[in-house]
């Protein structure tokens, strides 16, 4: 899939298995399977994980003046303002009870995570744990695993993961014996693993719900993702969406059981078969 209205993929938040919202360092596009644009928005302030969707199917996205916005079909209204210390770099909606996750960089290179109820009430924070396995670089995505676990990308050493209470679990660092990794766009299967995109080795890394290394997903070898930055996994098509850095192309795997991905293509826009990545063309 090819959508003209960005320079790259940064990330992706899907409002149903056909439309989703896609964003640049300066656009956040709503567009179809089809690529048509169906709405654009520009006054976004976080170039990362800055938008995800709800529960009821709204976007809610970091503004330029780094709020938190919620964008419906009847209105616009902020959710969040920001702090006078801490700027919000991504945000994430649980599909389990609508709550919102939040990583925040703030002054002398702190960050934290907050947790806000449905009705936008603050639970808690996570920035120090009885681990010392503290954030400590820049929460540049957040997401939510199956079993309540929260799981930061914490550029740009490692997958920062704790349990539904804001415990620490593990960090992980990257395959054994490798030279680490550079975390990027992150998201979560069904089973439940931990996909991450990395910056190192241009790949996606799959890891257990306990951090141990399952295995690679080599981007490189399909077309026009060279270097693999946002990803977005749907629960009911087992489809895993894929984009890229260095251009505006993203690709689908359909995801099927452990890590047996069988990429799905397409003849034009409507048709698929079980060979090759999935492409979609926007219409001219």
């Amino acid at each position: 899939m090819i959508v003209t209205s960005v320079d790259n993929i940064r990330h992706i938040s899907r409002e149903s298995s056909n439309r989703f919202w896609i964003s640049d360092e300066k656009n956040i596009i709503l567009t179809n399977t089809e690529g048509d644009e169906l709405y654009h928005i520009t006054d976004i302030g976080s170039y990362y994980g800055g938008h995800t969707v709800d529960i009821t199917g709204d976007l809610i996205y970091i503004d330029i003046d780094f709020n938190i916005i919620k964008l419906s079909k009847e209105s616009k209204s902020t959710l969040i303002k920001k702090t006078e210390n801490w700027i919000p770099l991504c945000v994430f909606c649980s599909h389990f009870n609508g709550d919102l996750l939040v990583g925040m960089r703030g002054f002398r290179q702190t960050c934290k995570v907050s947790r806000y109820s449905y009705e936008r009430q603050h639970i808690y924070t996570i920035q120090h744990d009885n681990k010392s396995l503290a954030m400590s670089g820049f929460p540049n995505y957040i997401t939510e695993n199956h079993n309540g676990d929260v799981v930061v990308s914490d550029w740009p050493y490692a997958v920062v993961v704790t349990d539904r209470e804001g415990r620490c679990r593990f960090s992980y660092r990257g395959r054994p014996s490798s030279s680490g990794i550079s975390p990027q766009g992150i998201c979560t299967d069904a089973m439940p693993n931990i996909l991450v995109c990395d910056a190192l080795t241009d790949a996606v890394h799959i890891i257990d719900q306990n951090g141990q290394f399952l295995s690679l997903i080599q981007t490189q070898q399909l077309e026009g993702i060279n270097t693999p930055w946002s990803l977005s996994y749907d629960d009911k098509t087992h489809l895993l969406w894929v984009g890229s850095w260095t251009n505006n192309r993203v690709c689908v795997y359909r995801h099927k059981e452990r890590q047996d991905y069988l990429p799905v293509t397409t003849s034009g826009s409507k048709r698929s078969s079980e060979r090759g990545p999935k492409q979609f063309h926007k219409r001219q």
